[in-house]
């Protein structure tokens, strides 16, 4: 007699069992076939007398299998405790498809015979419905065929994988998903985080060297007056030349009176390092208008002819540069700020001169 049941046990991993039940009868080891699973999905078949052994055969409830034996390639079944994923063994009867009694030569019928034959059709039964409740199943009077039906799960499968990565994103975070932007934001957080510590820090060293630049600054703006006497004709014979010393920033020009000036058009300043030359088609009395906010300043005089000058003026700012040969004529350079205490001054030749700043 056949009790009924689905002739498969399946056993998961913890760590230590090595001794796992089947509770159907077996006449002989090769009706039990056993498959491995790992924590993957990643499904194999161990292999008898090398991975398993099967402990007896004949008995109706069945009995069981040790695995792995000492020598087999697999581990112990396993389990991990921190994410709860097991390793599986399955443990499913198989039977050849075959009929091999001769009813029709024999003499009387052999009840026992007889018992074996239903007994063994009713174990394929068994087997068969196993493998049909793994299987797709189209409902009765459906017009539908199998291979439609695999397409329109191929469809869908494809269609729900792409809308996956748009909305939750892919593993990696690609494809444009909600994932990669938030990585992005993660990451651009965390650049602005690393941005803003330098911010602090520089702002920090910018308000040390600010209070200590305090006592020598002095604010707001200052008028100059001159007269038209104190103009001079230019060596082109036709524009009027103004000196200004000590007034290295001139921020506008005014001609007039006090209280009745104008700003005046058509004069060009140019600064001489330790002051300002004002160039105009006219002279005239009035006003220079300056900056009289300082926070220090530096002369750096190049005795020895070089393209490139290194200046260590430590004003702790990136100060304005002025570059006058020997005969006090404004030279062209370039010039990078490396610190805000030092600076380099390159040329396109080997030069001597005065720089100054401020």
């Amino acid at each position: 007699m056949i009790p009924e049941q689905i002739p498969v046990n399946n056993h998961y991993g913890n760590n230590s069992t090595t001794v796992f039940d089947f509770d159907f009868y077996i006449e002989n080891k090769s009706q039990i076939v056993v498959t491995h699973t790992d924590m993957e999905g990643n499904v194999t078949t161990p292999i008898l007398g090398v991975d398993y052994d099967i402990a007896e055969v004949g008995k109706e409830n069945g009995s069981y299998i040790t695995f792995p034996l000492e020598g087999s390639s697999y581990p112990v079944l396993g389990w991990n405790t921190e994410t709860n994923d097991k390793e599986l063994l399955t443990i499913a009867l198989t039977l050849p498809v075959v009929q091999e009694a001769k009813y029709n030569k024999s003499g009387e019928l052999n009840k026992k015979n007889l018992e074996y034959s239903f007994d063994y059709l009713t174990r394929l039964i068994q087997i068969l419905y196993r493998i049909l409740t793994r299987t797709v199943q189209l409902p009765e009077g459906s017009k539908q065929s199998i291979q439609d039906f695999i397409k329109d799960l191929q469809l869908g499968n494809y269609e729900a994988r792409k809308w996956a990565n748009y909305m939750d994103g892919t593993v990696d975070g690609y494809n444009y998903s909600a994932k990669y932007h938030a990585q992005e934001a993660a990451e651009y957080i965390d650049t602005l985080a690393q941005q803003g510590e330098g911010i602090i820090q520089r702002a920090t060293e910018q308000a040390d060297r600010s209070e200590a630049y305090a006592d020598e600054v002095e604010f707001g703006m200052q008028w100059t007056p001159f007269k038209e006497a104190n103009w001079s004709v230019a060596q082109d014979g036709i524009h009027y030349e103004l000196l200004l010393d000590e007034l290295p920033i001139v921020n506008a020009v005014y001609s007039g009176t006090w209280d009745d000036k104008q700003l005046a058009c058509g004069v060009n300043i140019n600064s001489t390092g330790s002051g300002c030359k004002l160039t105009s088609l006219n002279a005239f009395n009035g006003y220079a208008l300056s900056a009289a906010s300082v926070l220090g300043k530096y002369v750096h005089t190049q005795d020895l002819a070089s393209d490139e000058w290194v200046i260590q003026h430590n004003l702790g700012h990136i100060p304005c540069v002025i570059l006058l040969d020997d005969n006090n004529i404004e030279m062209i350079g370039t010039i990078e700020h490396q610190t805000y205490n030092k600076c380099v001054v390159t040329f396109n030749n080997a030069v001597t001169g005065t720089a100054y700043l401020r």
